[in-house]
């Protein structure tokens, strides 16, 4: 195969693995779930709401899991701060993410065990799936890509 038809395929191959993103929101557990790749994997837990997904044996970021979501979405439309980011119908995923990972789901004071690592890698995963700009319908709690 010459060089300009493999990294056609190369390229192919990438788009294809980025449309294969599955997005979930699981009314019974109120728990809104990302999965990018259908591989062996663990979950780590960052705090009482927030999980990431990593593959299994290269611990590579694969997904999230966000716990108790309605609940959150409705703790941000109550605070002034997040109030704004929210649109009459939807909120963009990222201000959720942002808002699971500093939300312990409790009264007591935020306890981020996340560092900034951790922080960006889940942004470059919406990012590298393109749904960084996609929001969330909370009347259907879909995504729905930007």
């Amino acid at each position: 195969m010459d060089p300009i038809t493999a990294a056609a395929h190369m390229i192919a191959a990438s788009q294809a693995s980025v449309s294969k993103a599955v997005y979930i929101y699981d009314n019974e557990t109120d728990t809104f779930r990302l999965s990018a790749k259908d591989v062996p994997k663990y979950a780590s837990r960052l705090n009482s709401r927030f999980a990431m997904f990593l593959s299994w044996p290269d611990d590579e970021l694969v997904g999230f899991e966000i716990s108790q979501f309605s609940r959150l979405l409705h703790r941000m439309r109550q605070l002034p701060a997040f109030s704004i980011l929210f649109t009459d119908s939807t909120v963009k995923i990222t201000h959720s993410v942002d808002a699971a990972l500093l939300d312990t789901g409790t009264a007591e004071p935020c306890d981020l065990a996340t560092d900034d690592g951790q922080i960006n890698s889940i942004h470059l995963l919406l990012k590298k799936y393109r749904l960084e700009e996609s929001t969330i319908n909370l009347d259907s709690m879909t995504l729905c890509n930007a």
